[in-house]
């Protein structure tokens, strides 16, 4: 392996989890997945949904006379699995699944226009971990930070659009991760080569090996403490952000 591409462990990264640091140097940008990497998604989600529902009961009153949250969701995953070509854009799946339901209770289907905005608005309510905004801080002043999503969060609408140089969400991208296609307009957008980079996200698929597969350094979110199963491995792992300034202090 080049050097200055992965070196040796020496110390502690974070916390008690952590045996050992990888040394990662020569990286011009930190690519960052959203969703159980800058905050916690499954609560978020699970808020915007009964949100949703409350709104379908006050305003389509049918729908919910029929249906629980439960058997909308179920609309919604079946949507998705009809419809492959949009496995890249949660969006139109959601509002196309809005469509159906309305439709099926004879109301206008445009209205779910409307219901995926207001989605959309409570979907962008997360609780960032404790540890973001203090590391993005640090972290900005040494390095082009993107956003690398498969989800429809929006940096913007979050509020920390002002720490990163791009954000590139698959709907907007055409693909999704683990494809290297996502990864490759990540670099081209900012200008840099991929061998420059550091990927950082929790899914062993999606981050971990989508970056591998595009030639990007990986460094795996495990905020939960789990085991690593997969045969394919991260350059490092952290169990938060503070643990990442740690690992990328002398990165650059």
């Amino acid at each position: 392996m080049p050097d200055g591409y992965r070196t040796h462990k020496a110390i502690c990264l974070s916390g008690d989890r952590c045996d050992g640091i990888w040394v990662i140097t020569n990286v011009e940008a930190v690519f960052f997945d959203l969703d159980d990497t800058l905050w916690a998604v499954a609560p978020v989600i699970l808020r915007a949904e009964r949100k949703i529902y409350a709104y379908l009961q006050e305003n389509f009153p049918r729908l919910t006379d029929a249906m629980d949250l439960e058997a909308i969701r179920k609309v919604r995953s079946q949507v998705y699995a009809s419809r492959p070509d949009l496995a890249h854009d949660l969006t139109t799946s959601r509002r196309l699944a809005f469509e159906s339901l309305l439709s099926d209770f004879d109301y206008d289907p445009q209205a779910a226009v409307a219901l995926t905005e207001l989605f959309l608005d409570y979907r962008n309510r997360v609780a960032l971990y404790s540890d973001v905004i203090p590391a993005l801080e640090r972290l900005r002043n040494h390095f082009k930070l993107v956003v690398v999503t498969n989800g429809n969060a929006d940096i913007e609408r979050v509020g920390i659009g002002e720490f990163f140089s791009a954000q590139i969400r698959a709907e907007e991208a055409g693909c999704r991760k683990p494809l290297a296609g996502i990864f490759e307009l990540a670099c081209n957008t900012i200008n840099v080569e991929p061998s420059s980079v550091v990927h950082v996200g929790d899914h062993p698929i999606d981050d971990i090996q989508g970056a591998i597969g595009a030639g990007i350094r990986s460094i795996w979110m495990n905020r939960q403490g789990e085991p690593w199963v997969q045969a394919h491995h991260p350059d490092a792992e952290v169990a938060d952000l503070t643990g990442l300034v740690t690992l990328l202090r002398e990165a650059n």
